[in-house]
């Protein structure tokens, strides 16, 4: 049996490398607007929960930012609401997901920002301009030289923020990445470093806390800049429900928001807590555990998946079904793959057909 990743010591030993603006907040889902993907070979479509077609599957790519649909075709790109009314003809000035209402426009030489009816409302022009996140949007101003510099601006195209940094992240939870003249940092929201130290990398926030490594120790800083979970272990994964998961030595444990160690390491593979239940190998064995480290569920499968919705993925005899938080079979395993639930859907393949199942198992949509 395994888990349903990569092996967990990669991921929490792995120092991360990408650019900072890979960075994001978690993106809006379709599910979350009641939408799910539909693909006819390389095209892509959408249904609402009931199976009907809300999009036909004749696009190259499918977005979502504030509740509308970015739909591209070739080197144009359209936009939809949620109904599948096109709210914004094909054109090719502007591609990106609408953040709080705005999304970067060409303006001038430059970029500036454009409303919902691509009215240009904040002029730049800046060298790049990033999505607005809680209030704020990373921008590139050229210095005295005409090397792009990054600062954040807000809804006035006030620049609030120094442009002074090589690469900038977005905000999330008060908090953004920067790097300036080679050294990553942690600002809050005036700019003030919150960096701190002797942490020589910060990884992405959430839950108000940002992964931290000192040398090859991983810790954890809080909004104000603290190292509120002491950098003293292997390996982590970024809090989720409230808890993290740490690596010490060959076995991975929990702490919560202080540092206090919740669960003491004693797993040999530990997945982040999901729907109040973590997934675990201890002994060899594959279960749930509770917040207080408590066994909960020993499903007899040969793989398993963290819950989502209540419910959570397993496989036997090399067949998926699903079962719920008492362990018991809400679908048999009969289908030759699926996905967790999400908004009440969830995709499976039967027989290699695509469908979407209700919580019931019963069909709403298969591909013709």
């Amino acid at each position: 049996m395994t888990l349903s990743r990569l092996p967990l010591v990669t991921l929490l030993a792995l120092v991360p490398v990408a650019a900072l603006a890979a960075d994001a907040p978690d993106a809006p889902t379709f599910a979350d607007v009641g939408l799910y993907s539909i693909r006819e070979g390389d095209l892509l479509g959408l249904i609402d929960r009931k199976g009907r077609v809300v999009l036909a599957p004749e696009f190259e790519d499918l977005k979502i930012g504030d509740g509308l649909i970015v739909a591209r075709k070739g080197y144009r790109v359209a936009y939809f609401d949620r109904t599948g009314a096109m709210v914004i003809r094909p054109q090719d000035k502007v591609s990106q997901p609408f953040a709080e209402g705005l999304v970067p426009i060409p303006s001038g030489k430059g970029m500036g920002y454009a409303d919902k009816s691509l009215n240009v409302v904040i002029e730049g022009p800046f060298a790049q301009a990033q999505p607005f996140s809680t209030g704020l949007a990373a921008v590139a101003v050229p210095d005295e030289w005409g090397v792009p510099k990054f600062g954040y601006i807000d809804k006035t195209g006030k620049l609030v923020v120094a442009a002074r940094y090589d690469k900038a992240a977005p905000f999330i939870d008060g908090v953004a990445r920067v790097e300036e003249k080679g050294r990553p940092r942690l600002i809050d929201r005036t700019g003030k470093d919150l960096t701190p130290a002797n942490v020589d990398f910060g990884g992405i926030t959430r839950e108000g806390m940002t992964r931290v490594w000192v040398g090859r120790a991983q810790g954890f800083a809080d909004a104000q800049g603290r190292l509120a979970v002491a950098a003293e272990y292997d390996g982590a994964r970024e809090f989720q429900e409230g808890l993290a998961t740490v690596l010490k030595g060959k076995v991975y444990g929990f702490v919560d928001k202080t540092g206090r160690v919740v669960i003491a390491p004693r797993f040999e593979q530990a997945e982040s807590f999901s729907d109040g239940l973590a997934l675990v190998r201890e002994d060899g064995r594959y279960v749930y555990i509770d917040r207080s480290g408590k066994v909960v569920l020993q499903p007899d499968a040969e793989r398993l998946f963290p819950f989502a919705s209540g419910r959570a993925v397993f496989v036997k005899d090399k067949k998926y079904g699903f079962i719920d938080k008492s362990g018991r079979v809400t679908i048999p395993a009969t289908y030759s793959y699926a996905r967790p639930y999400q908004g009440g859907l969830a995709f499976v393949l039967e027989k290699g057909r695509s469908l979407y199942i209700d919580d019931k198992g019963a069909v709403v949509w298969s591909k013709p």
